[in-house]
């Protein structure tokens, strides 16, 4: 009973107070209203100020320099979405503009701490993840937080146990009227310029000016999103790009500075020249606004002419070679103070040493504003006629400067390279064998070095011997061998196949080196001997002409002799083993001269020499023969072969050989009969046995061996 009379009480009171304080609300809307609908805001303004240098502020500073925003971290790092949640931003040269926008949502309501803290309210609701966090200003810059910011859904509430409970009993209250929302104050903010400046006072047409202003706002808001921009009409234009110029919101009474640079056209005249700003702002509310002003730049025209001059060169390479290409590469400037007219550069003259490359030797230029240069790239030919040492080559250069045609003559510096030239060495080659025979074919490997100060370029190489030539162009009408204008006379032991006698190789760079395979065959009638295989090697000079150097190499040959080496009897396919065969060779020589026999080697498998195996020979005459007689005794049951190795001495005294091999089958020899006395002998007893001889021992054993009996 006494809860239900406290609560009665309670409702009263607060329902009570609820009238009084809508009443008081009222009271102050419609004191609002009336003072607004006597004073209604004005959406355009127009503020025009003219300025001239002789109005300039002395005292005026130059804007304060932009200084870029940095931010060392954020707290906390984790949230979750169920409420609206503070984060905590610090860093450095952060001002009362300075947002914060957690990127993927969008900006949060900042506030301003200090230069080195904000704090950002993070609504409630927002999708579950991972942010990022950006930090921007209007005039600092924006900076990107260190710290990700994690945002993931509230942990699941346990159901509460229900608890019935008894309802109080309780009277209806009178629901409270809705209060009208408060009526804004009415105004707005209004921007002019004063103060203002320009750095030079006086300029030319093409000059830079900085022009340095304050802005203020006279208004009574705060104009936000400021911009100041240069004014499309008139004869300036932004310099560096910079077309507008976006400054802090300025509060009512507030001041900025601003500068901006600006370029006088061509086209400006002499005077005063006026320069149209134009400022875009809004307030609170997002309503735009516009204020204009002019200011003025003094601008004189000074009498404008041209001088343009070669200031510097470079030669590549340097020193130049005779007869070769080179690129000269000139920069010229234009020192005077109007722009040079169609500017022609040519590369000719009395006493010169280039010649016109691809290109020619006269190069128009585009025009060459003052003040500036040009740089140019020329591709040129050193005369073959130059001489060594520093060359003097004349330059012209004209141009238009007014209505007349200005030329100046000025000369350049090249030096010339004493001659040099390629040497061309046979450093190595290769037949792989140190021997070759007649009607042989091998491959001639060969590496050619150049040891010259020189390249070698378009070397052509020749198997051959080439006379005459020196012809300039390398399709002329090649001679026997095929070449440039010279006759080939190809080698009559060597022959090349798989290609012709001539091969293009390149060029041979200075200290470098040139590998080539060829292949050849013998020629078959040759007799043994040292043979020169001829090289030529034949390249471009720098006036065209070829140049030619002679190789050799050194090729042995040797023609083995023609003997025929056989067996005087012929060796049947088995014989006994333990038994001595005969096998007698015989040597013939079918060649055209006679041969220095040195010895006979005989080597065997499975059998043996009684006679030995080393045998002195002579030196057999053509259409000659002579015999080695041996005899072979097979070791055991198998193959038995048997190598007549002859040797002999070639024409260059050098020992060589010749091999032949013989094979056989060694079988089980047959057994010895047994003897049986005739029916009509009979021993005498008066004679007693006798031992036999030693000499018939020995006989009856050499029978035993010759299958004779024994």
């Amino acid at each position: 009973m006494r809860f239900s009379t406290l609560y009665k009480f309670t409702l009263h009171v607060f329902f009570y107070g609820m009238v009084i304080v809508t009443m008081v609300a009222m009271i102050i809307w419609g004191t609002s209203a009336g003072v607004s609908a006597q004073d209604s805001p004005t959406v355009t303004s127009t503020d025009t100020i003219t300025s001239s240098p002789t109005h300039t502020q002395a005292g005026l500073q130059d804007p304060p320099t932009p200084v870029q925003i940095s931010v060392n971290s954020t707290e906390p790092g984790q949230v979750t979405n169920a409420q609206a949640n503070v984060l905590s931003v610090l860093g450095s040269n952060f001002t009362e503009s300075t947002t914060v926008r957690l990127v993927g949502v969008g900006l949060l309501q900042t506030t301003f701490i200090n230069a080195n803290a904000l704090t950002a309210t993070i609504p409630a609701g927002i999708t579950p993840g991972t942010y990022t966090i950006e930090v921007s200003d209007p005039v600092n810059g924006t900076a990107t937080s260190p710290n990700l910011l994690n945002v993931s859904p509230p942990p699941p509430t346990p159901p509460t146990p229900f608890t019935p409970q008894p309802l109080p009993t309780f009277e209806v209250p009178t629901p409270f009227p809705t209060p009208l929302p408060p009526t804004p104050i009415p105004g707005q903010p209004s921007l002019i310029v004063r103060n203002f400046f320009a750095d030079p006072a006086t300029t030319e047409p093409g000059g830079t000016v900085t022009l340095g202003f304050e802005v203020v706002n006279v208004g009574n808001r705060a104009a936000e999103g400021v911009s100041v921009s240069l004014g499309s009409e008139g004869n300036f234009a932004p310099a560096s790009g910079q077309a507008s110029a976006t400054i802090p919101n300025i509060a009512p009474g507030g001041i900025f500075e601003v500068s901006l640079t600006v370029i006088a056209s061509a086209e400006a005249t002499a005077g005063i020249n006026n320069v149209p700003i134009t400022m875009a702002y809004r307030d609170f509310s997002g309503e735009t606004y516009t204020s204009s002003a002019v200011l003025s730049v003094n601008v004189v025209t000074i009498e404008q002419s041209s001088l343009v001059t070669i200031d510097s060169y470079t030669v590549s390479p340097n020193p130049v070679e005779p007869g070769q290409p080179m690129t000269l590469i000139v920069v010229v400037e234009n020192s005077g103070n109007g722009a040079a007219r169609r500017p022609l550069l040519r590369v000719a003259g009395e006493g010169g040493i280039l010649l016109a490359g691809g290109q020619g030797d006269t190069f128009p230029l585009p025009d060459i504003p003052a003040g500036e240069t040009l740089s140019i790239e020329i591709p040129m030919i050193v005369s073959t006629e130059a001489d060594p040492g520093p060359q003097a080559q004349p330059i012209t250069l004209s141009y238009e400067q007014g209505e007349e045609r200005a030329e100046i003559t000025s000369r350049v510096t090249i030096y010339v390279a004493n001659p040099v030239t390629p040497l061309l060495l046979l450093e190595s080659y290769d037949t792989g064998a140190d021997v070759l025979q007649p009607g042989e074919r091998f491959t001639f490997s060969l590496t050619i070095k150049n040891v010259g100060e020189a390249a070698a370029p378009g070397a052509l190489i020749t198997f051959g011997t080439v006379t005459g030539g020196g012809s300039s162009d390398p399709q002329a009408t090649p001679g026997a061998g095929g070449g440039t204008g010279g006759d080939t006379v190809p080698s009559s032991v060597f022959a090349p196949i798989g290609s012709g006698s001539t091969i293009l190789a390149g060029d041979i760079p200075a200290d470098g080196t040139l590998i080539i395979e060829q292949d050849f065959i013998i020629n078959g009638t040759v007799r043994t001997g040292i043979y020169t295989l001829p090289i030529t090697v034949r390249y471009r000079k720098a006036d065209g002409t070829y140049a030619q150097d002679n190789l050799q190499a050194s090729i042995v040959i040797v023609a083995p002799p023609r003997l025929q080496m056989r067996l005087a009897n012929p060796l049947p396919e088995m014989i006994n083993a333990g038994e001595p065969f005969p096998i007698p060779l015989e040597i013939v020589n079918n060649g055209t001269a006679a041969v220095d026999l040195t010895r006979a080697v005989i080597t065997t498998e499975n059998a043996e020499i009684p006679e030995g195996t080393t045998f002195e020979l002579e030196r057999l005459r053509q259409d000659d023969d002579t015999l080695v007689e041996v005899s072979l005794i097979p070791q055991g049951e198998g193959d038995v072969r048997v190598t007549f190795t002859i040797y002999y001495r070639d024409e260059l005294n050098t020992e060589q050989s010749l091999d032949v091999t013989f094979t056989t089958t060694a079988i089980p020899a047959p057994p010895l009969p047994e003897f049986t006395p005739p029916p009509e002998f009979t021993p005498d007893p008066g004679v007693p046995n006798e031992e036999p001889a030693e000499d018939d021992l020995l006989g009856r054993l050499l029978l035993g061996f010759l299958g004779l009996g024994g």
